[in-house]
């Protein structure tokens, strides 16, 4: 069993670039020893998305205060959001 997706791998080496690059794509595969997908980078990203909303929405759901920290889950969230 494995501690995280291999496609955080993916998206760390790639990062916020072209996903489908075939030249990065290959060497990746030689180096870490399996083939990875544009797609698999892609859901990664959008489970990724959808994990950060889910504890920001938990963050300001709970009693809170107006520091810092609900600042900025609130600027993130809004930031999720106003991307979709």
């Amino acid at each position: 069993m494995r501690d995280k997706p291999q496609d955080l791998d993916e998206q760390v080496l790639i990062g916020a670039g072209e996903i489908d690059d075939e030249e990065v794509l290959a060497r990746y595969a030689e180096a870490g020893g399996h083939t990875v997908t544009p797609a698999g980078i892609a859901l990664h990203r959008q489970w990724w998305a959808l994990a950060d909303v889910a504890v920001y929405v938990d963050d300001l759901r709970r009693p809170h205060g107006d520091g810092e920290d609900a600042a900025a889950a609130l600027t993130y969230l809004t930031g999720y959001l106003a991307a979709r």
